[in-house]
């Protein structure tokens, strides 16, 4: 009894699977990880309408300075808007329903 609740507490409902999933398709695996990760690393607070353009702004344009003092980075400018509209696009998901899913279908190999 006390297994079922747990078992069916972690679930989440298809359409919450399939948006979530969708945008793992959308971004591709990596990026859909670093979404994750970026977005849990800057908080849901960063990804709200009005911070948004500030924050890609600001991370455009460190790598884009760096790319003209002629660094050699593997991150591009692009690769880091790229970044930041996955995690907005996770950021919709309330935190609980994100963890959920990803305690249930994202696997991280930690050492």
């Amino acid at each position: 009894m006390l297994q079922e609740n747990f078992e069916k507490r972690d679930r989440i409902s298809n359409d919450n699977y399939l948006a979530i999933n969708g945008l793992r398709n959308k971004y591709g695996e990596v990026m859909f990880r670093m979404g994750i990760i970026h977005l849990f690393e800057k908080g849901y607070e960063t990804f709200r309408k009005k911070n948004l353009e500030r924050t890609i702004r600001n991370d455009y344009d460190k790598e884009k300075a760096c790319e003209n003092k002629k660094h050699i980075s593997i991150i591009t400018p692009e690769f880091v808007r790229d970044l930041n509209l996955c995690a907005l696009s996770l950021s919709n998901f309330e935190t609980s329903l994100l963890l959920k899913y990803i305690t249930n279908h994202v696997y991280f190999q930690i050492k």
